[in-house]
């Protein structure tokens, strides 16, 4: 009863709100001191019956704040979400129809908490139908899951809500958490998981280490080739410094061709000969190996 008459009170409160702006609109000085003064009084009693009627029923909002922890938002920040929503219901509230406030701010306040969770909850914010729906399915995943003893399929899941496969499939992608690569984990906190997320543009450092290997088996051949061939110095020099068999950085045909002070032509037409001699000779090698095996 006590509750009703605030209600009463908050709702002439209003009533006399919409009178004085009409009143506004007409002639507001036209009014005596006394009837400023009663409508004063009344308006003051209204926002004092509105807090009142507010400050009564935030047990409400904490119940139903403490079910939907675990959304993605802290307790006081679904608790504010829900006294938006209480608010909201204070002001809509009509007693003349014999509804209990509870069962009518309820539904206010759930709707402002799920307002809150999809658009503050998620670092890539989805629309509210879609999240208010992905939820739903997920939540009746979970159900099927206790069920079932499993995990179920997205097709039972779609013939259960009476949807489609590829429905249920975006439903389940748009409800999943996202997680900073910077996050800590271990017992001591000292790695993130960016260390663990596979570079696929790179290679692995055990492919570097075999390739280097790899790579200086190769050098190490090559050159043995070289030293079988009857090659001149020069000609060797120049093989080895264009190849880079020795460590010491490739070096271009121009750079070469100062430094033995020859054409670039000569460079390149060297490094021709050495080739087709370096094959030839691998050729023989794969022979005799091939012979005595």
């Amino acid at each position: 009863m006590e509750l009703a008459e605030e209600a009463r009170t908050l709702l002439d409160a209003h009533l006399v709100l919409s009178g004085l702006s009409s009143i506004i609109g007409q002639n507001i000085f036209s009014l005596e001191d006394s009837q400023k003064t009663e409508l004063s009084e009344k308006i003051k009693d209204g926002e004092r019956a509105k807090t009142r009627f507010i400050v009564s029923n935030t047990r409400l909002v904490h119940n139903i704040a403490k079910r939907n922890q675990g959304r993605g938002l802290e307790l006081l920040d679904l608790i504010q979400e829900g006294n938006i929503g209480l608010i909201r219901a204070v002001e809509k509230f009509d007693y003349h129809k014999n509804f209990k406030f509870s069962t009518y701010a309820t539904w206010w306040i759930r709707k402002s908490i799920n307002k809150g969770v999809a658009n503050n909850s998620r670092n890539i914010r989805i629309p509210e139908g879609q999240f208010v729906f992905s939820s739903n399915i997920l939540k009746l995943s979970n159900d099927m899951y206790a069920q079932l003893g499993r995990f179920p399929t997205h097709e039972e899941i779609a013939f259960k809500a009476e949807t489609t496969v590829e429905i249920v499939k975006q439903a389940l992608f748009d409800i999943q958490d996202t997680l900073s690569l910077d996050q800590p984990f271990g017992k001591d906190g000292s790695s993130t998981l960016s260390d663990l997320a596979a570079d696929d543009q790179n290679a692995s450092p055990e492919d570097l280490a075999v390739e280097s290997l790899n790579l200086r088996q190769v050098k190490s051949e090559v050159i043995r080739l070289i030293e079988k061939v009857n090659l001149s110095a020069r000609d060797k020099s120049i093989i080895i410094s264009i190849y880079d068999l020795n460590g010491d950085g490739a070096k271009s045909h121009e750079v070469l061709a100062n430094k033995f002070n020859l054409r670039v032509e000569s460079i390149k037409e060297i490094e021709k000969k050495a080739i087709r001699r370096l094959l030839v000779e691998s050729k023989k090698r794969h022979q005799l190996e091939t012979a005595s095996n």
